[in-house]
């Protein structure tokens, strides 16, 4: 294989020369059809609200469960701003993601740590150890203190 046919290898079906080495004719509908199959962008429709969430760019809403999936999606943004948030504080981030953004992040670390600590404390009850509970517990409180801030 040549490096020409390497170039053709990349181009799209659609784009590719016919037999003869001619390029095809690029008309609207066909412009139409290269646009629709490779830049448009499908997002996700969510079941629990309907809205449409777009996995890449932060909710412009104030749905809970649309901030919720759009969090839970992203574990690095979250490992980053829960790092940030506990070294540098909430005006900070404030600063840097917006107020919105905060609230949000407020809500759903406050809701993984209420989590965590429900699971705690029912496997302590499973295992009858209240020791291991108890420290457990003092681990999830040490991750930050979000309260719920309502908006």
């Amino acid at each position: 294989m040549n490096e020409s046919d390497v170039e053709l290898e990349k181009l799209p079906p659609e784009l590719r020369p016919d037999e003869n080495g001619n390029p095809p004719e690029v008309t609207p509908a066909l412009l139409s059809k290269l646009r629709g199959k490779y830049f448009t962008v499908r997002h996700v429709r969510l079941e629990d609200c309907g809205h449409l969430l777009d996995m890449i760019n932060q909710p412009k809403n104030n749905c809970p469960d649309c901030w919720w999936t759009w969090f839970q999606t992203h574990p690095q943004l979250m490992e980053t701003a829960d790092q940030f948030y506990r070294t540098q504080g909430r005006k900070p981030l404030i600063a840097m993601r917006g107020l919105v953004f905060v609230r949000m992040f407020e809500r759903t670390m406050a809701t993984i740590i209420h989590r965590q600590r429900e699971e705690q404390d029912e496997s302590g009850n499973q295992q009858g150890s209240n020791s291991s509970s108890v420290n457990s517990q003092d681990e999830a409180g040490a991750s930050g203190n979000y309260t719920p801030v309502s908006l």
